[in-house]
């Protein structure tokens, strides 16, 4: 009978555990969904993998989300908690695909975005599917 209780609560954890893991996730597809609409007219969007930035610790984990162009910004909006890159597109300093940043080697090349805002520069390494086509819209007219 002991062990049947035992057996009960660690099902009753597992459970909820699994439940809170599941409402998490569609809270942050409701959030990212919500933010692609408040950013409004997309004109490019992709599923992209943020590898690295500048100001971010080197160690710092990749992070999945959407990379979109509107019509005056550049933006990943996380598909899970994170934080949000937003750039104007008239801080872009430049975009190029590359397949070296802050001293690590990609297989295949990946985006890099520079720009500078309010005096200081940063810069941030996208895996996307095609960066050439990426580096096209960044250098497009607003």
């Amino acid at each position: 009978m002991r062990v049947l209780t035992v057996l009960l609560v660690i099902a009753l954890v597992v459970v909820a555990a699994i439940a809170l893991l599941v409402g998490r996730a569609l809270w942050a597809t409701r959030h990212a969904r919500r933010r692609l609409r408040e950013l409004g007219a997309l004109r490019h969007r992709e599923v992209a993998l943020l590898l690295g930035r500048a100001s971010s610790p080197r160690d710092a984990k990749p992070a999945v989300g959407t990379l979109v162009r509107t019509d005056d910004a550049v933006a990943l909006v996380p598909a899970t908690r994170g934080q949000e890159v937003l750039i104007p597109l008239d801080t872009v300093t430049a975009a190029s695909a590359t397949t070296s940043f802050r001293g690590r080697t990609y297989a295949e090349p990946v985006l890099l975005v520079t720009w500078e805002q309010h005096g200081t520069g940063d810069a941030a390494v996208l895996k996307v599917a095609d960066p050439d086509a990426w580096v096209e819209e960044l250098s497009r007219p607003r």
